[in-house]
This record gives C-alpha cells, structure tokens and sequence, in this order.
C-alpha cells in the first residue's frame, strides 16, 4: 500500500482534484448531427457539430442519439472517444497511429504495440498535429481533410437481435465481467430476456473496439460509462498499470487485467455523501444506476461489490493524505524507484529522472501486460505493499486475506489519523512554554466525558479471520489486539472488586450483562473532551455484552495518553454511574499490567447533571458538576448529541466486516471533530458572550446575597464549603453532601401532614376524623380526575363492552361521592352541603390532553356523571356564604378551610414528587429500553411504558393544579396569602416536566444549555423568621459560589 499511498499523494498534491476531465483527450470525427447532449433544455438540440470542443476535457457525459424516431441514451465510445494513459492524456508518442501498416505489428489487448515501435518514433508521429491528422494523417492511408464519417475508424455498436447478441455474450470471454445479475434475480432468467430492453435502450460495446483497444467499465458521479483506453508503452509505462490509472484520476478495482475503474471524483462524492447524508454504499450505487438508466436500472451493471472495496482503499488513503502520512519517506523512495528506474544507481529526487531512459529495442516492449502477467516476483513484490481486500473478476491472485488483525508496531502510532480538539490544553501544542508555573490552575483542567451507546451494535460475522484491516488503531476505534488482552486480564482480576452496588436508584447498570444472540457487538464506549465534545482518539470500545467498567477503564486510559497531557496533572472524569465506578479504579489500574495510570494524576469524578437526578440525593451534591470547583458550567451530556449523529450510520455498519465497520465509525468520528475544529473559534466567541452575561448576573446576586447576612455567617459557609471540599480530594465520598443535603429540607407530603393533624385532634376536644375525611376527599378527587381522562379516551363511539365498562365505573363513583357528602354532614352542616351542591366543578385548561376528546359533542358526558359532581370540601364554599352566617359557625367552617389548606399543600407536594419520579423513569425508559431495542416486539413493548410514564406525570400534573385553584380559593381576599402561595407553588406548566433533551432528542438546538425545572429545587416555603430561611440562603450562597 505503501507505493500506492506516495502515487496516491503526487497526483492529488500536483492537481489539487482528479485529473479525469482535465487530461483526457478523444479521439475521432464525428459526424453527430444526429446526437445531442442529455443536459439540452428545452426544444434546442446541442449536436454535436463539435463535439471534439465540447468534450475533449468532459469523457463522462451522457449523450442520446437520434434513431429517426427518439433520442436514445447512447455512449461516447459509439462516436470514437477513447481514453490515453500517460502524456496528459495524449497517444503515447512511440505508439503508431491506428489503421496504418505497421510492417507484422501487432496490438495487444491493452494496446502495446509489438514491431516497429522504433520506426514510429523515428516517423515522428508524436509531434503536435490535429485529433484527425495524428490518427489518419501522418504517413497514413489517408488524408484528415478527408475523413468525414467514423462509421469505419470507430467500434461497431453491437447487433442486438437476439440470436446474434446471445451468441456474441456466450463467445465473449468479457461479457461474464460486464454483467452481473443482482443478488436477488432468479438465475434461471432468459439472460437475453433480462438485457434485451436494456440493449436496446442503450447499447454496450464488445470487448474490443474494431482497432482491438479492450472497453473499460468506469463509473464517474453521472454513471456507469464505457470506453476504450490505451496505456502507455514508454517511459509512463515504468510505472504499474494500476498506477498508471490513478495518474490519471481512475482507481482500478484489480491490479491484473484490469477491467473496471472507478473515478475519483465518484469515490469522493460517496465518501462526502456518507457523512452528511449517511448514504450507504448499496443506496449510492442504487443512485449511480438510476442515473445510468433512469427506466431500466437494475439492468446496469452491478458493482457495488467493489464500490465498497474501494471506498475502503480510498477513506484509507485520503486520510493518510490529510494527516500529513503520504509523503514518508520510504513511500517516495518506493514510487521514485518505480516511476524513474536508474540503471545501476539508486534513484535520487535530485536527478534528472529522464536521462537515463534508454528507450525500447527494436521488437520489444516496456512492460506489456503480457510480459507483467509473466513475471510472478513483480507482482508479489507489490503485493506486501498493496492491501487487497477483494477479488475484482479480472484479478487472479486472492490470496491477500490477512486472518488476524496486525498488531500495532513502534513507533506508536495510535490515533495518528485523527484529529482532536484544537481547544483543549495540550502542553506542545496550545500551551505556552512557561505553563507548567502555574500547572494547577484550574485552566489546565482536562476534563472527558464517557458513555456507552447501544445503537453502534454489530452482528456475527461468518468468516471473522479472513477480515483485511487497513488501519489498526490509527483512528479513534481502539486497537483489538492489545483490548481483547485487557479484558482477558480484567476478567481474571474482576472477583476482587465485585461489591454491591451503593446507589440503587439509578437503572444503567441493569443492561450490564444483556446478551443478545446473533451479535458480537452490542454497543461501543467512548470518551470525549466535555467542554467541546471531540471524541478521543483510539478510546471508542466495543461492548461484547454490556457496559462494563472494564470496557471503560480501557477507554479512560488511552483516552489520556492519545489527547497530549504530558504534565496536567488533574482530570475531571465526567460519567453517569461514576459514584460506583470510581471506588475501584485506581485499584483496578494499579493491578493492570496493560493499562497504566500516573500516581501524579489525580482524577475527579462527576456525573451529568440530568443522569444525577437519577440517583440518590447524596450523589447530587457528592458529583454533580456544579458542586465541583473549577469546572465552570458543564452538563456532562455531550456524548448524548453525538451519538444521535452517529447512529445514522449504525444500518449500514450493523453488517459490515468488523474492519469495514471500524474504518467507516472512524471516519465518521473524525469528520464530527473537523466540524468542531472549523467552528470552534464562533462557537468559544458566542459562548464567551453568553458567559459574560451570565456571570454578571450571578456576581450580582452573589453580592446582594452577602450583604443581607452577617459577615460571621459569610465565613462560616465559606469555611464549611472548603473543608467539604478538601475531604472529597481526600476520598470521603459523602463530604459535600454531608454539608449541602442538610440544608434541604423536603417538605411534607399529605401522609405525614395528615398524621400530625390527626394526633393533634387526639389531644383536642373536639370531633375527630376531620383530617382523615378531607384526605379521603383528595383520594376522590383524583380519581373523578382518572375517571374524567378514560371517557375523553373513549372518545364519541365506544364499544358497547366499553360502555358497560364505564357504567360500572361511574356506579363505583357515584357510592364514593355519596358516601364522602355523608361523612361531611357531619363537620360542615346540611346548609352548608347544600350550598356546595349548587357550585359547577371547573374543567382546567390543561386538562384535555393530545390523546383525548374535548368534552364538547360527546355524548357520553353530563354534568349529572358522578365524575363530574363537586365534593363537599371546605374549600367549596364561598365567601358570601359566610356574611349572614353567626360567627361561632364561621370560625369552624373557618378552621375546616385551613386544615383543607395544610392537607392540599402536601398533597401538592405529593403531586410534584410524583411528576419527578415520571420524569426520571421516563428518561430512564429512552435511555435503556427504546433507544436499546433491537427488534419490533422490545421496540413496542419500550413505546407502551413511555406511554404509561407521560400518562401518569400529565394526570399529576392535573392533580397539582387543581390542587393549587383550591389553595388560591381557600386564601380568599388576603393578597398576602395568596402571593405565599403562588410563590411556593407556582402553575405547573408542559414544559416544567420535560426530561432532559439529552435522552428525548439529543440534537435538538440548544439542548446542551437547558436548565432544570424549578420542581427540582427545595420545596420548602421560605421565612425570614426561622432558621430555614437562613439554610436557604445558605444553600443560595454555595451553589452561587461554585459558578462565579
């Protein structure tokens, strides 16, 4: 590959694009007044008067030709357009011009000429004449000014009646290589059934042009073409064959006999439409037939096969030549020897390459393709620098399959074609030389983010050994030599670190051990910097089962050693279940002898700050970004938007071999960080801006918040935080939370307030069974809300088994109802109850949702429905009521409102725990179920518990928001009440209770900046009078303190 890569370089370097189109040149007169361009519009017919003007640098255009009835698509080779190799697409000058005597010469298949090619050069036939006359003219059988008609100098269209062209398929060695039937065609298919329409729609050539010139396949972005191409035979013909056509712009799928090329400009277009569009290979191809032959596509010729071949060859060789690796020197010295042989001296850059050329023999020629089919040492002398990864139908050596991956050799050359984030301090890099004098400042923090993604999954593979790998380790997939040691090692060592797990309120590590048969992957690691989202070279892991810490401790560890962090001594390991992955790592590399971790580098772990909701409220403030110094702003979720990107590919990688799929996530990974490179500086500019801003405000606050307290309490936060943090540097997991969890206080639910309400009534001497009564009232409540959804669900025509459904269920309510108006007889008086009765229960805005009827035209709702009867709260009653009442009655009626109040607070409270809960299983849910299901049937099961989870947060939603009507009522005129209450529950909105946009849409535009919900703060009210107002601020202060 080595020859290959330098040829590869100089020709791209010396053009800066393919040199198809800009060094070709055709050959022939054509008389084509009755042909024209396919890309005419309109009426006017470009003909092809001039052809030899229009397309003597375009050999890729499709023509249709004028049967005296229709335009056909027809093929330039049928008006005389042949391609040269060698002399910028010029006729070899020692070649002799076609159709004079060449005194016994001969052409061979590849048009070598045999006799007389020294008598051509002494004729001079090389000089710069005219197309016609280099042809015809020159010592010729007649003269250019006379040749008006082609029809007996160009190739002879084959005859396409049927007994002929079967006939000439079977006879035709070359025609089994030309056609290929798809994969899924029946074989037994008449074949000339199969091409006859395709033939006559547009016709293929025979092997050999009538000059005995063979017919290449080359496809190009505007299809598959065919035209005859002529090689060199003199000094350009030093060169390989297969070189001699990447000189000029066409990769060829086999190095012998070859027989179809592919241009560059196609391979480009593909390698560029993967990336943006995420177009597999099958698909492009599918587009390159559908453009050959728009009505009959599947009649073109099928060489996806080798599409996919060389892309591989080219990503391989693009990549060298953007990492700077197509020049080494051992390549130039290999192509030199090849392109400018020396005789008896070693060839050097500096001589004159053409001095020494002795030019051919009489009766001899410079590597024919017969004398280089002859010569096997040749060829397996190119074969330890060439990778063949398939057999093209012309090539006849396929033993080329390597059956183990190569291990990688100094120098090291892991991640060396990659590129990774420009803005990440890397000492010789961004730093400047005096850095290390202030090595500890928090600038010089490198801070990773690491995940798994189950979607990049890979299935079994038949033949894993004969698998050709052409890059090992170079790119950000890890090298599997030296990995799959790693986890034999760490399977041997795993008994001593094995440990309950302390944190059960976070699902991750449920999928750990998942098998899924058919697959030898089920998903890949990777580590990438937090702040700007480049991913790590050689870190990317694959999961044989599960996301395991051996796969990461893996990826953490190469991930260190490819970014350039010789000297920063302090990392920042951002991942979601870090409060159980941290308590062995260092233990874990220390015991490793194949991965290796500095003492000096001290590593602090966090966990995103939407995953750490997910977990105890200890790891909240143990490893949540904000808590940690020195870290700025950072949500740790980054890897989420990438793996959305990624994923796109995972149908085209799933069955790919397992080097096909590492080169093309590699390629993908890389194109992800040249994106960020090329943007990076707007991107710090716009988010320098916003931070600017922010930290104005926060500065503000901060002050404001000092000045109101006591400068003794000032310090004595500031105390408390820095010894907090000094004993989690220490290893005290539980420090910050130890300091911050006793300054929240969670609020009481409708349990605990009804507990304390009842003991209260114990002890009183009044009537008891008021708290229990109202509380069985919310319960009712709720369910008329339940009730109320499932007949919106039902919609106008339910089922008459629905109906009977509904009909018991509205029974069941209307014993509830009755009974609950009995009870409040007793505590509110039957003039009260009546007066309750008449008042209409209000339907919430937000109350009909998007999978339910409006109750408008439904003819199963009435206001008579027990669902929908008031209760008799407290709370129902209204305040003219209480003008005429006496005032021993008020006060009661007065008292049972406030108890209702307390009771309502805390169901409210209820409500929102509730909703929180939704939420954390539901991002749970995205995460681990439907993102990870691999078939229809986990796929739909996944979907129903989405569906279960917004059902249940929507309802308590609802629930809270009545909740909080009922409050508002309850506080009446007193503006005081009802601004305490507003102030500690605010409207409970859609948007409040959304999850994380890094788990339900990962690429959505902003997403990475979304703050928390204000229902994940303290619910505690707040008084300037007690001591819970002070922990508030405090509590202010700390987290004020870790962003300034």
């Amino acid at each position: 590959m080595t020859t290959l890569e330098s040829g590869f370089q100089r020709e791209k370097y010396t053009s800066g694009h393919s040199l198809v189109g800009r060094r070709l040149l055709r050959v022939g007169i054509i008389n084509a007044s009755n042909a024209k361009d396919s890309r005419d519009v309109g009426d006017a017919l470009n003909v092809l008067d001039l052809n030899l003007q229009n397309h003597q640098l375009v050999p890729f255009h499709r023509v249709e030709k004028w049967t005296g009835e229709y335009f056909r698509p027809g093929g330039l080779w049928e008006v005389g357009i042949r391609l040269y190799l060698g002399h910028n697409g010029k006729r070899c000058p020692v070649q002799l011009p076609l159709n004079e005597s060449t005194h016994g010469t001969s052409i061979g298949a590849e048009g070598y000429v045999g006799n007389g090619i020294q008598s051509a050069a002494e004729n001079n036939y090389w000089s710069g004449t005219s197309l016609a006359a280099d042809e015809y003219s020159r010592n010729g059988t007649r003269d250019a000014a006379e040749v008006t008609d082609t029809h007996d100098i160009g190739p002879t269209p084959a005859n396409n009646d049927e007994e002929s062209f079967t006939s000439q398929l079977l006879a035709d060695p070359e025609i089994p290589t030309l056609f290929e039937l798809d994969d899924g065609d029946d074989e037994d298919i008449n074949l000339y059934e199969e091409l006859d329409t395709s033939f006559h729609d547009q016709p293929r050539p025979r092997a050999e042009d009538n000059d005995g010139i063979p017919f290449k396949v080359i496809i190009h972005t505007s299809g598959v073409h065919y035209l005859p191409v002529r090689t060199c035979t003199c000094r350009s013909a030093m060169l390989p064959l297969d070189l001699q056509y990447l000189e000029m712009g066409l990769f060829a799928t086999s190095f012998q006999n070859i027989r179809t090329l592919f241009t560059l400009e196609v391979l480009e277009d593909f390698r560029v439409t993967n990336l943006e569009c995420k177009t597999s290979g099958y698909q492009y191809y599918q587009k390159l037939r559908r453009i050959t032959s728009p009505s009959f596509p599947k009649q073109v010729l099928n060489r996806y096969r080798e599409l996919r071949r060389l892309s591989r060859q080219y990503r391989n060789l693009i990549l060298h030549k953007i990492h700077g690796q197509g020049h080494s020197e051992q390549a130039l010295k290999a192509y030199m020897e090849l392109k400018y042989p020396q005789q008896g001296s070693e060839m050097h850059p500096d001589q004159e390459p053409f001095g020494s050329i002795t030019p051919p023999e009489p009766g001899q020629t410079r590597n024919n393709s017969s004398s280089r089919q002859s010569e096997p040492n040749e060829d397996s002398e190119r074969n330890d620098t060439t990778s063949r990864l398939e057999v093209d139908p012309g090539d006849s050596d396929p033993n080329n399959m390597s059956p183990e991956p190569p291990s990688r050799n100094e120098p090291d050359k892991r991640g060396s074609l990659t590129l990774f984030c420009p803005a990440c301090p890397q000492p010789g890099v961004n730093l400047p030389d005096d850095w290390v004098l202030e090595a500890d400042s928090d600038i010089y923090i490198r801070s990773y983010v690491a995940d798994g993604n189950f979607k990049a999954d890979h299935l079994n593979q038949k033949n894993e050994g004969d698998d050709v790998w052409l890059s090992v380790g170079e790119g950000f997939m890890t090298d599997p030599g030296p990995y799959k040691e790693h986890i034999k090692e760490a399977i041997s060592l795993a008994p001593r670190y094995k440990r309950e797990p302390t944190c059960h309120n976070y699902h991750a590590q449920k999928a750990e051990n998942r098998v899924s048969p058919g697959k030898r992957v089920r998903g890949i690691g990777a580590h990438a910097c937090a702040r700007h989202g480049c991913f790590c070279p050689n870190s990317v892991v694959d999961f044989d089962k599960g996301e395991k810490q051996m796969h990461m401790d893996w990826s953490l560890t190469q991930a260190r050693e490819t970014t350039n962090t010789k000297g920063i001594t302090r990392h920042l390991e951002i991942y979601d279940i870090n409060c159980q992955y941290c308590v062995n790592l260092m233990k874990r590399l220390t015991d490793s002898t194949k991965m290796h971790w500095p003492p000096s580098v001290k590593i602090t772990f966090a966990i995103g700050l939407f995953h750490v909701h997910g977990h105890k409220s200890e790891c909240l403030y143990n490893y949540a970004s904000t808590y940690i110094p020195g870290v700025g702003i950072i949500d740790g979720e980054i890897l989420e938007p990438l793996w959305s990107v990624l994923n796109d590919t995972s149908r085209s990688t799933r069955s790919a071999t397992t080097a096909h799929r590492a080169e093309v996530l590699d390629d993908h990974m890389g194109d992800s960080n040249w994106k960020k490179t090329i943007n990076m500086a707007a991107t710090i500019a716009a988010k320098y801006k916003r931070a600017g801003e922010q930290s104005g405000i926060t500065e503000a606050f901060y002050r404001n918040l000092t000045e109101q307290q006591p400068p003794e309490l000032v310090d004595t936060w500031e105390q408390e935080i820095k010894q907090a943090e000094f004993d989690r540097d220490q290893g005290v997991s539980d420090a910050m939370s130890q300091v911050m969890a006793s300054k929240v206080k969670t609020a009481a639910g409708r349990q605990e307030i009804e507990l304390h309400l009842s003991n209260m009534e114990l002890t009183s001497s009044g009537a008891t069974g008021k708290a229990a009564w109202i509380s069985s009232g919310l319960k009712l409540e709720q369910a008329q809300l339940e009730l109320r959804s499932h007949v919106r669900k039902l919609g106008t025509h339910p089922s008459t088994a629905q109906q009977l459904d509904l009909v018991n269920k509205r029974r069941s309510m209307r014993t509830r109802v009755e009974a609950f108006s009995r009870t409040a007889l007793t505590f509110l008086g039957e003039e009260a109850l009546e007066s309750i009765q008449g008042v209409n229960t209000p339907v919430l805005d937000d109350e009909v949702s998007d999978d339910e009827i409006a109750d408008i035209g439904n003819v199963n709702i009435t206001r008579a429905d027990p669902e929908r009867q008031p209760l008799p709260f407290p709370s129902a009653l209204l305040d003219d009521y209480f003008r005429d009442l006496e005032e021993g009655m008020a006060h009661q009626l007065k008292g049972l409102q406030k108890l209702e109040l307390r009771i309502r607070q805390g169901h409210a409270e209820d409500c929102l725990e509730a909703v929180r809960s939704a939420l954390i299983q539901l991002s749970w849910q995205y995460k681990y179920q439907v993102r990870m299901a691999d078939s229809v049937y986990t796929g739909t099961r996944a979907w129903d518990g989405v569906k279960l989870l917004n059902a249940s947060w929507k309802l308590h939603k609802k629930i809270y928001n009545a909740n909080r009507i009922a409050m508002i009522r309850i506080a009446g005129h007193s503006e005081e009440d009802i601004m305490q209450i507003r102030r500690e529950f605010p409207v409970l909105y859609d948007h409040d209770c959304k999850h994380s946009a890094a788990i339900s849409d990962p690429n959505v535009r902003g997403g990475s900046s979304d703050r928390l919900s204000w229902i994940w703060r303290s619910r505690q009210g707040l008084n300037a009078d007690n001591q819970l107002y002070v922990n508030e601020c405090e509590l202010s202060f700390l987290l004020t303190l870790q962003t300034i």
